[in-house]
């Protein structure tokens, strides 16, 4: 009978029960072949070793200072962390690039931002159900990150937490979060759709920025606030409702989202309201937002809108002719840029100011009837059709 354990080689006894230092327990076996101990060994005496080395070289590459893990030292491609962590700081993880899998423990109740900023083959992680907040950037530029589960004791999803994640396919944002912080899902371009739930009130600046193969977006009734740019750049994404409990629609919120055909309001929204698929404040006096993929050649805009909104039609290449109403006193900055089947256009008299940009790019137009008493802004007409014709009248 062997007096050390197969596994670590540690000196034992011939009473005891386990090993002291690595805890095996199958120490005292008896074998009638040697083909009866060479498959023990190959089936549990290696199998256990390889966990115990594993454990074994981890422990000494985790910089703890009690219960909280500062700094995660070494090279594995898998890791867990021990199960008496309470917190990961952050930047605990920063730049481990062999990194591909971790087992965060549930006693875990704290990340830290930055905790696995680019982490660039780090695949998927389960967040503990004892976190509150994922911190700002703590994710950020992981490439290869396909899935995460997020816990209901979630509240938070801070900015840039899964910043440029351009692999990160699903994602389920759990009831408890009430606030989704500015790029937090930047260039997440494999997502294709996402379900905001009823416990969240913000939207935050760009939020959603660039995430092209999005398709689907399902805005809960309890969302007061979309940010800036918040869809901008959603190539993909075909239609849009807002609900009733939406007060605040940031600048460029839908701008670049060549598919999108239409919007749609909550008949119940205070704020906001649509109409053949164009957003307007709730008493149509500003239009806000044409969708770029609607796809009415021509747009009739009502004869109560006194402004368009800056980049209000930008994008739009389906637009052959507008009508413009005398209701019309501004049109805002980039308001018509880009609509590049834009062939002729007829400024209200109406119209006492014309945004910087207003119809720049619009590579068809040919004709502008322009008020002889406005004056035309820096590159108004810029890079439109090279024979344009802008008329006084």
């Amino acid at each position: 009978m062997s007096n050390f354990c197969p596994v670590c080689k540690n000196a034992i006894k011939e009473n005891d029960k386990k090993c002291n230092v690595c805890n095996f327990t199958d120490l005292h076996r008896e074998f009638i072949s040697k083909e009866d101990a060479q498959e023990w060994f190959d089936t549990t005496v290696l199998p256990y070793r390889k966990q115990w080395e594993t454990k074994k070289t981890d422990l000494k590459d985790f910089e703890l200072e009690g219960t909280v893990l500062k700094k995660y030292r070494g090279t594995a491609n898998k890791v867990i962390i021990p199960n008496n962590v309470t917190g990961i700081c952050g930047s605990a993880f920063f730049g481990c690039e062999n990194l591909t899998s971790i087992i965060i423990p549930d006693s875990v109740t704290s990340i830290g931002g930055c905790a696995f900023y680019d982490c660039k083959n780090l695949k998927s992680v389960t967040i503990p159900n004892g976190v509150t907040s994922i911190e700002r950037m703590t994710f950020y530029r992981c490439g290869n990150l396909t899935t995460v589960t997020i816990p209901n004791s979630v509240t938070t999803i801070e900015d840039e937490v899964f910043f440029w994640c351009v692999n990160l396919e699903s994602i389920t944002i759990p009831n408890s979060v009430v606030s989704i912080g500015k790029n937090a899902f930047l260039h997440c371009n494999s997502i294709e759709r996402i379900t905001i739930p009823n416990s969240v009130t913000s939207i935050g600046e760009q939020a959603f920025y660039g995430c092209e193969n999005l398709k689907s977006i399902t805005i809960s009734n309890s969302v007061k606030s979309i940010g800036d740019q918040a869809f901008s750049e959603c190539k993909k994404l075909i239609e849009i409702t807002i609900p009733n409990s939406v007060t605040y629609i940031g600048e460029l919120a839908f701008r670049w989202c060549r598919s999108l055909k239409s919007i749609s309001v909550d008949s119940n929204n205070e704020n906001f309201c649509s109409s053949d698929g164009i957003l307007y404040n709730k008493n149509k006096s500003v239009l806000l937002v044409c969708p770029a993929g609607k796809e009415e050649t021509t747009v009739t805009i009502p004869n109560v809108v006194t402004n368009i909104e800056h980049n209000a039609f930008t994008g739009n290449n389906n637009l052959t002719a507008v009508m413009i109403p005398d209701s019309v006193r501004n049109i805002g900055s980039s308001a018509f840029m880009e609509c590049n089947n834009l062939q002729s256009v007829t400024i209200p008299k109406s119209v006492v100011s014309i945004g910087v940009c207003a119809f720049l790019c619009c590579r068809n137009l040919k004709k502008a009837y322009v008020p002889k008493n406005l004056s035309l802004t820096d590159k108004v007409f810029a890079h439109c059709h090279p024979n344009l014709e802008i008329i006084r009248y």
